[in-house]
């Protein structure tokens, strides 16, 4: 049997009824006449012709006339009518041409009205009416008006005029009609129905012709029907006997039975339907589709979308809709007319006909309808605790339970009382009584001075005086289209018991789509596709709207530039790199201690080697058992180690470390010396790690080390810093940190609804990275700092970047793998104090434990994870169009879907820790570090071949950075660090770990108590070579004190 009932038998007796009445060859005569005529009006449909003035003005004569009759048909009949509300989602893959209305996944909010055309009674022979309504969330609206049968009781609008005399007058005026021609008797067996067992079960043609708009930009005529999901056999075709008596009365059944049935139908659960579309290559196939001509060619129809209908629509509300043809967007219309007679005339000239019905009377007395009893509740709005988060405006809220949803209802504010920051304010309402309240939907008004609102929380109170808690934590904004809130039970979506509350997730993620959108790049990562801060979704921009990175650049760079006179300066005053970048770093650094004492171990090998192994640059370093091809062991290095082993057995002993960056690959130049720089570096016997030589070009056999002359070797050490702050600025701070917590958010967004555990775990850590990195954006790359402050060049950078980018793979970021693939990992066997190491993986395991705890809540298996349709759909976004393909097609080590519990609780360690741990130690004291130009030069201008003429140390300084550049780079590195802890302090939790559920409490808490004793077991100055306690403090709320500590 066809899932769609199209083999479902029934023969239309028209044929043998005009025989009984008339004769036979009239029939054949004048049925080939009504078809001919037909087809002569449906060929010169669409010509797409304006009509002269006449013809206009006869058609609204016309429309005027229907009118009149229609209305007086009205006033006479009660009919009744069902309907509900819910959702309709495009099917993903079409199959034809989808248009900017149509497009593949797309969601609507949906109103479907059930009615019949002419009677009172449900069970009597009549044609069956439904009216559906879709609207977007770009405000586009079309209604639909279908009938049951294929063929329509009317072709146009002079048929429809008579069919409403007819129905007007008395029987035996509907009987003149239908043996006036053969069509009329036709088609109206082919479209009543009787006795029928549910409006559900039935077949809906659309009762006229529309054309799509493609891609293209051409039009195609096409034809709709609804029908049930689940391939239901349409109940009430009517019998030979019926056929013969058309005008019967229905059965002994309540008269509106079909509206009681339905509405206990969507009581027990949702009904769903298909909409289904038929393309035509021309509009004269649509005869044959409707059985009035044979067929030659076999058509199939095509889903179109799913309809889910949820809820049921109380009866007056029913009666106030009016639906009308004239509402459709441009990309989907109704084919063109000109005349009255023209084939589909009816809909321009009568649109709202059977999209309006007239409200059934009130009967007073026995079968007075019994009043409602109301249910109390208590609603309570918390606001955010902070001056911006009030709001004046108005709002309404409506509150949807397992199986009703209230009516929307207008809460108004007053002139004394508002939505106070850091205050709740109660309302007391009286709706019908909702069971399992499950989602309530709040919409802020657009009022004269309204302002946007940010909502913590609402709980709802029933008479009872049990709670349901809706967590907000976001913007409303006036005017908008609202939120929906769900309660405060994270759900995996193959556990959700609601049909209802499993839509809202895909109109959610329908919404935050278009939202938030890829920006692919030729190979380059992709990122958010907005250009400018300003154009944020609200949400994802500060809390404090008005923090500029860009101002707070300027301030910095104002305290280190002389009154903005850096530039002139250079030209008349004697800039001493030496000495004088020390007052300008002075003005901004926090910690000045610091500074001098950098300043002081400029010179120092040992100051040099710890500054590349901890901190800022400690992603380079890696332990090596054989030397680069390129690097030949000599007698210096040999003197150098100091335990008077050969090179090849400090090698194979893990005594040697090396540092160097592939990725430059000749894209640096220095006057006309290629620079790509190597440093090896070898354990001495006293556990401390000490340079042994830098190469500065891999085609150079030039190798300095430390007992090359003083002025020899600092350049070596110099340049190798310069281009150590390049990597460390473009490649593992913007690349591989900023870059890649973007692609995972942009994803999260994109696919996770809110209510996702995986959502809620990770949204707290990353929901302010697109307002990070747009700012910076816009202060770097916009003013082009980076050309002025960076040894590579404008034109190589991005060269650089997609060289980085095919070198890049997850286990970088992943501190475990990444340490054991640098040969880092063996703290307890390691001969030095790699105290970088030892807390980067005490910090990642205490993360892991958190993770751990919550993933392995909601996820009791395995299968949980392979079952999670939300979460591969992340992964595979993530994959797919945040992570673009390289040259060797390599995908950077992302797993393809995630199968086991373990794989996704690395991945959200991975990401927290990036956001958290990796960034506080990236931006550890990098202003003080680079505030000290002659041990980090942001930008050096010379050659290796001009060190034959050094001959002392104060020799280098005119190849050092000026002052403008110097100046530049330290207000740089000091906001990377200020903007940092300006976006991870405790407004990402304090408000929220008040109001949640137990286990995300507990499981928080001890991750603050476990990263507190990480802190307290290791030495203060060990820990600040990883990063400041004290900002690890503020990121995860940790109340605590330096005494403490």
């Amino acid at each position: 049997m066809n899932p769609f009932c199209d083999n479902q038998v029934w023969r239309n007796m028209s044929k043998r009824i005009w025989n009984n009445e008339k004769n036979k060859e009239e029939w054949d005569d004048k049925f080939r006449k009504d078809v001919q005529s037909l087809i002569s009006f449906i060929e010169k449909t669409n010509k797409r012709d304006s009509g002269s003035f006449w013809t206009k003005l006869t058609l609204r004569l016309t429309r005027l006339k229907m009118d009149i009759i229609y209305n007086i048909m009205k006033s006479e009949k009660r009919l009744n009518a069902c309907g509900g509300t819910g959702f309709l989602t495009i099917v993903n893959h079409l199959n034809f041409t989808a248009n900017s209305f149509f497009r593949s996944g797309k969601c609507f909010k949906v109103i479907l009205r059930h009615a019949n055309f002419k009677e009172q009674d449900d069970a009597s022979l009549d044609t069956r009416v439904a009216c559906l309504r879709l609207d977007d969330e770009e405000g586009q609206r079309l209604d639909l008006i279908l009938t049951t049968g294929r063929a329509p009781l009317f072709w146009n609008a002079l048929d429809l005029e008579k069919l409403l005399k007819s129905v007007e007058n008395d029987e035996h005026s509907m009987k003149r009609w239908l043996f006036e021609r053969p069509l009329n008797l036709f088609n109206t067996l082919e479209s009543v129905r009787g006795d029928m067992n549910s409006y559900f079960d039935q077949q809906y043609f659309s009762n006229c012709l529309y054309e799509v708009e493609s891609d293209f930009g051409e039009y195609t005529p096409c034809a709709l029907r609804l029908i049930p999901a689940d391939g239901t056999q349409q109940s009430g075709l009517p019998s030979e006997l019926d056929q013969m008596n058309i005008t019967r009365p229905g059965d002994n059944r309540k008269k509106d039975y079909l509206c009681q049935e339905y509405n206990s139908s969507l009581d027990v659960s949702p009904l769903q339907y298909r909409l289904q579309m038929l393309l035509l290559n021309k509009v004269e196939e649509y005869i044959e589709i409707v059985g009035l001509k044979k067929v030659e060619k076999t058509r199939t129809w095509q889903d179109l979308a799913i309809i889910t209908i949820c809820f049921p629509i109380c009866n007056n509300s029913l009666y106030d809709l009016k639906f009308n043809l004239e509402n459709h967007p441009e990309s989907f219309r109704r084919l063109e007319v000109n005349d009255e007679d023209d084939f589909n005339s009816h809909s321009f000239i009568f649109p709202e006909f059977l999209g309006t019905i007239s409200k059934p009377i009130k009967k007073i007395g026995m079968n007075e309808t019994k009043k409602q009893i109301l249910s109390k509740y208590s609603i309570s709005f918390e606001t955010g605790d902070f001056p911006e988060a009030a709001t004046n405006s108005d709002v309404y809220i409506s509150l949807t339970g397992k199986r009703k949803k209230s009516n929307r209802f207008l809460l108004e504010n007053s002139i004394f009382e508002n939505f106070e920051s850091g205050k709740a304010r109660k309302f007391s309402i009286e709706l019908e009584e909702i069971d399992d309240l499950l989602a309530i939907d709040i919409e802020l008004c657009k009022n004269v001075g309204s302002r946007n609102w940010f909502l913590n929380r609402v709980i709802v109170t029933d008479e009872n005086g049990e709670n349901s808690i809706f967590p907000c934590f976001r913007w409303l904004i006036p005017g908008d289209n609202g939120i929906t809130l769900r309660n405060e039970r994270e759900c995996l979506p193959q556990y959700e018991t609601s049909v209802f509350c499993y839509l809202k997730r895909k109109e959610e993620l329908e919404k935050t789509r278009l939202q938030f959108t890829w920006r692919k790049q030729n190979s380059l990562p992709s990122s958010l596709n907005i250009s400018r801060y300003e154009n944020l979704p609200r949400n994802s921009r500060f809390l404090n709207d008005e923090l500029s990175l860009n101002k707070e650049f300027k301030e910095f760079l104002s305290k280190t530039d002389t009154f903005g006179l850096n530039s002139i300066i250079n030209i008349f005053d004697s800039w001493n790199p030496l000495t004088d970048s020390l007052k300008l770093a002075s003005r901004i650094v926090k910690n000045k201690d610091l500074l001098k004492d950098l300043c002081e171990k400029s010179d120092s090998d040992e100051e040099f080697i710890r500054q590349l192994t901890s901190g800022p640059f400690s992603t380079r370093i890696r332990g090596i058992d054989k030397l680069p091809s390129y690097i030949e062991g000599g007698k210096k290095m040999y003197e150098l180690i100091e335990r008077k082993l050969d090179i090849s057995e400090a090698l194979k002993r893990g005594y040697i470390f090396l540092i160097n960056y592939p990725e430059i690959d000749g894209l640096i130049r220095l006057g006309n010396t290629e620079v790509e720089p190597t440093c090896l570096i070898h354990l001495t016997e006293n556990g401390k790690l000490m340079p042994l030589a830098i190469q500065i070009n891999k085609n150079s056999k030039t190798i300095y080390t430390p007992l090359d002359k003083p002025v020899a070797w600092k350049f070596a050490k110099l340049l190798l810093k310069s281009i150590d702050i390049t990597f460390y600025h473009l490649i593992t701070m913007e690349l591989y940190t900023r870059n890649v917590l973007e692609i995972f958010a942009v994803g999260l967004y994109r696919q996770l609804p809110c209510i996702h555990p995986v959502y809620q775990i990770l949204q707290p850590f990353i929901k302010h990275i697109f307002a990070y990195n747009l700012q910076i954006f816009e202060t770097v790359h916009e003013s082009d700092i980076y050309n002025e402050i960076l040894v590579i060049k404008r034109r190589e950078r991005e060269i650089f970047l997609r060289k980085a980018y095919n070198c890049f793979d997850l286990s970088k970021l992943h501190v475990p793998k990444d340490l054991s693939k640098r040969g880092l990992d063996m703290i307890d066997e390691q001969l030095w104090d790699n105290t970088f190491a030892e807390l980067s993986l005490e910090f990642w395991k205490v993360l892991q434990k958190y993770v751990k705890s919550l993933i392995s809540s909601y996820y009791r298996s395995s299968e949980d994870i392979q079952g999670d349709e939300e979460l591969q759909s992340w992964i595979d976004d993530v994959l797919r169009n945040g992570f673009s393909k390289v040259s060797s097609h390599q995908m950077h080590n992302i797993p393809s879907s995630l199968k086991t519990k373990e794989e996704l609780i690395d991945l959200v360690t991975l990401i927290i820790y990036t956001s958290t741990f990796r960034l506080a130690s990236l931006t550890n004291s990098i202003t003080e570090l680079n505030g000290c130009v002659d041990m980090n030069p942001v930008k050096l201008k010379v050659e290796e071949s001009f060190l034959k003429d050094l001959h002392e140390r104060s020799g280098l300084k005119k190849f050092l950075p000026n002052r403008e550049n110097t100046a530049k780079h330290l207000a740089m590195c000091k906001l990377l660090s200020t903007s940092f802890t300006m976006i991870n302090n405790r407004e990402a939790f304090s408000s929220e770990l008040k109001y949640q559920e137990k286990l995300k409490q507990q499981a928080f808490s001890t991750l603050q108590m476990n990263i507190l004793n990480v802190l307290k077991r290791f030495d203060e100055d060990k820990i600040k070579e990883f990063a400041d306690p004290l900002i690890i403090c503020e990121i995860f709320s940790i109340h605590t004190s330096k005494k403490t500590l």
